[in-house]
């Protein structure tokens, strides 16, 4: 069961169903990624001097999950999560504590321990959204003093629970007489039944726990909070959903004073590659380094895409181009593999009716044996009555 915005959902669950695979490389990568992030203890805390920050992107899960990395923006996993709260709890140097947030939700699988670990927490605490607090991380937003949108673009919502179930005609499931709903056939009414009762009770929690947080009823939440859309930062504080757009109201600093300050800091820090490398060796090697990494990823991560999907024309084309890993080319690849899969399956399928045939024409039916001899009787007898040998 998921508590994940609808778009992000449907291109994990196609990548997964496509076939693709990652490779040790790659899997290694994802694990380095995780443990460079944030702190050496935790992949998602980082500790700014009396401010903690929490890190909470793309898709969250029980367990690491390489394909939400990949195709769901990031991932980020509910222990990790509630591992980072302890430590900022216990930290006496930490007087507060930043969720910052850009995720389209999650599994339901470890969020409410999640959401529970927080409202434990005594420090004061504030969600910061950028892109997209969805589903389970606007829960997690909901626990926060205050949640705050980057911009007018950021986007809340998608409170609800959903299950994909695919259906085939060649499974059958039967349960025993006294547990029906053991195995709910979703072909039904009242198999659907069964199962929106389950996604129902869950719901009922969710939203309870959203209502804990942000101080509302459940009825208020189910009617006002998008009703399982997604609602842009103004309107979502209009409803009050959220608590503010982008700076916060108590800073002093007018727009002049920031372009200000931000045009000294950049003519402060301007600086070429020939005095970096002259004043700074080791940097200028370690910058060096990590780009010719990510150049390498960048590459490998296109050629992996094109021959997984069999489009090596648009890889090739990205890599020319210097294109990053996009949503845009990710639909392109994922695309490319679903019609593989669909042409390879129809090769496979024709190939067994042509040895069907040949399997027939090789070795002749009694009934093609009985016409094939009657045929030859009725024209040696029409050969004799014209007088002609056969």
């Amino acid at each position: 069961m998921w508590l994940l915005e609808n778009n992000i959902k449907t291109r994990v669950e196609q990548a997964m169903s496509s076939g693709m695979k990652p490779t040790v490389r790659r899997l290694e990568q994802f694990v380095a990624r995780r443990h460079s992030r944030g702190s050496d203890e935790n992949p998602v805390l980082r500790i700014n001097g009396p401010v903690a920050e929490i890190h909470i992107e793309g898709v969250l899960t029980s367990s690491p999950d390489w394909f939400a990395e990949m195709f769901g923006g990031g991932n980020t996993v509910y222990s990790d999560i509630q591992n980072a709260i302890h430590t900022a709890e216990n930290d006496s140097t930490v007087t507060s504590v930043n969720f910052m947030i850009s995720s389209g939700g999650g599994s339901v699988d470890g969020l409410f321990d999640t959401l529970a670990d927080i409202q434990t927490m005594t420090k004061p605490k504030t969600a910061i959204v950028s892109g997209m607090a969805a589903s389970a991380a606007y829960a997690i937003a909901a626990q926060a003093d205050t949640i705050q949108a980057s911009g007018i673009t950021t986007s809340f919502g998608s409170i609800g629970v959903a299950i994909a179930m695919r259906v085939s005609e060649n499974v059958v499931e039967i349960s025993s007489t006294n547990s029906p709903k053991k195995r709910p056939d979703a072909k039904t009414e009242t198999g659907r039944a069964a199962i929106r009762e389950e996604l129902d009770a869950i719901h009922e929690l969710f939203v309870e726990a959203i209502g804990q947080g942000r101080g509302e009823t459940v009825d208020k939440i189910n009617a006002n909070y998008g009703q399982g859309g997604i609602l842009l930062a103004r309107e979502a504080l209009k409803r009050g959903m959220i608590d503010s757009i982008g700076e916060s109201s108590s800073s002093t600093k007018t727009k002049a004073e920031a372009q200000q300050a931000e045009a000294q800091q950049t003519e402060s820090i301007i600086m070429d590659l020939k005095t970096l490398k002259a004043q700074h060796p080791d940097v200028y090697s370690a910058a060096a380094l990590e780009g010719a990494t990510e150049e390498r990823d960048r590459i490998e991560g296109h050629l992996t895409m094109g021959q997984t999907s069999g489009d090596m024309k648009t890889a090739l084309k990205a890599i020319e181009d210097g294109s990053a890993m996009t949503q845009k080319l990710t639909a392109v690849y994922m695309s490319a593999a679903v019609n593989k899969t669909a042409v390879e399956n129809n090769e496979a399928d024709d190939a067994k009716v042509d040895e069907a045939v040949a399997e027939v024409d090789k070795t002749p039916s009694t009934e093609h044996v009985e016409a094939d001899a009657q045929a030859e009787g009725i024209m040696a007898d029409a050969m004799e009555m014209l007088g002609v040998e056969l």
